[in-house]
Formats: C-alpha cells, sequence, structure tokens
C-alpha cells in the first residue's frame, strides 16, 4: 500500500497516516496484518463518513449495484479539523498522487 511506503515522511512532517474503507474490522484486521501495515484502517460499513466528505461517484444512481461507492482518494484534514487537501479521482483515474498530499501538507 503506497501510504504505508511513504509513512515515515508523513510522521517527519506531523500527519498522522489513517485510511478509511467500507470493509468490515475483521477484514480491515486480517490485510493489515498481511501487509504489515503501520497505520489505522477505519472501518466505515455505510459509507456515512465518506459521503460526509463529498467523494461519493455520483455517476451510479440509487438502482445501480455500486451506488454509493466513493471515488478513491486522499485527504488531509488539519489540526483546526479543517481539509487542507483533497484529491478523489474519477472511475479509472488512476490513485491520487502521494507527493501532491506531500507537498499541500509541507505548505
Amino acid at each position: 500500500m503506497e501510504l504505508n511506503q511513504h509513512r515515515e515522511a508523513f510522521l517527519q512532517a506531523g500527519v498522522a497516516v489513517a485510511a478509511m474503507t467500507f470493509e468490515d474490522v475483521d477484514v480491515l484486521a486480517e490485510f493489515t496484518s498481511d501487509r504489515d501495515i503501520e497505520f489505522p484502517l477505519l472501518s466505515d460499513p455505510s459509507g456515512a463518513y465518506m459521503h460526509g466528505l463529498g467523494i461519493r461517484n455520483e455517476e451510479f444512481g440509487p438502482d445501480h449495484p455500486t451506488f454509493g461507492i466513493v471515488h478513491p482518494g486522499v485527504l488531509w484534514i488539519d489540526a483546526s479539523r479543517t481539509i487542507g487537501y483533497k484529491a478523489a479521482m474519477p472511475p479509472g483515474g488512476g490513485r491520487a498522487e502521494i507527493g501532491e498530499l506531500l507537498e499541500a501538507v509541507a505548505r
């Protein structure tokens, strides 16, 4: 996982790293163990937090099997709880660039 590879750079910048997904806590615990992930993986099975961040993929309506899915992305929330950086990628758009996030954190 790319965030795990850059964890030290984030720590040096004073940033705590976490990831959030729809997956169950048990699935995340196994994933963390299997891949030696060194930061928290948060479970949001209802998607309430992710949708509150405004990263829901609006392309799929309520009748579509993937309704509610979010864009893959990253964000940085500063100490005052302000979103300092947010990048949500469109379907097939790949992943957000970690380098861009590190640059935003350094500002």
